[in-house]
């Protein structure tokens, strides 16, 4: 009996450990940002394109954090998009895989100091990519984004990856060529979900 619980010990602290080292490999690259786990919490942004069926109207105020609910959901934040051209492939992608995965939501918030440009810009963005199915926001937190998702100030992107509104992944980059990265564990972080 002695050596079954240790071997019932040993499991669990195998277990543990694992779901530890899981959880550090799909924490953060780059500093910020909600830790796994963590619950989602909302926050309004004004849509400025992308989602043409979703039924929120380009100019109008949304929390796509809330409307999208516990569905699976990838949640972006930018800042200059004109220096971010693997962004704009990251998103194409997550646009066709919204055709195939109903379930799936997505939307990329552009953060930037001036409102009515950042909003100009973001619009512009969407339109060139000419996304279906990613909503293209702009937060009313404009500048670095909602205080309570705690992002990296210093991150070109960070990308939050959520189930039942809580993280799965969070990760920050500071450099475009991270971005790359960013999009290859995207992938396997939504093969998972």
């Amino acid at each position: 009996m002695n050596g079954q619980w240790t071997a019932i010990v040993t499991g669990v602290l195998f277990l543990v450990f694992m779901g530890l080292v899981d959880g550090v490999s799909s924490a953060q690259d780059g500093s910020g940002g909600l830790a796994v786990d963590a619950a989602l919490g909302p926050f309004e942004c004004v849509k400025c394109g992308g989602a043409k069926s979703d039924g929120v109207e380009v100019g109008e105020p949304v929390c796509y954090r809330s409307r999208n609910s516990s569905r699976p959901q990838v949640i972006i934040f930018a800042h200059q998009l004109e220096q971010l051209s693997l962004l704009d492939e990251l998103a194409k992608s997550l646009d066709a895989r919204m055709s195939s995965a109903s379930s799936l939501r997505v939307f990329v918030n552009v953060l930037g100091a001036d409102l009515a440009a950042t909003k100009k810009k973001a619009g512009e963005w969407s339109e060139k990519l000419g996304l279906q199915q990613v909503a293209v926001v702009v937060p009313l937190e404009h500048t670095q984004g909602p205080e309570a998702y705690q992002l990296d100030k210093d991150a070109l992107v960070t990308v939050i990856v959520a189930k039942r509104s809580r993280v799965v992944a969070s990760r920050a980059v500071r450099t475009a060529a991270d971005i790359k990265s960013v999009s290859e564990s995207l992938s396997k972080d939504l093969d998972s979900l």
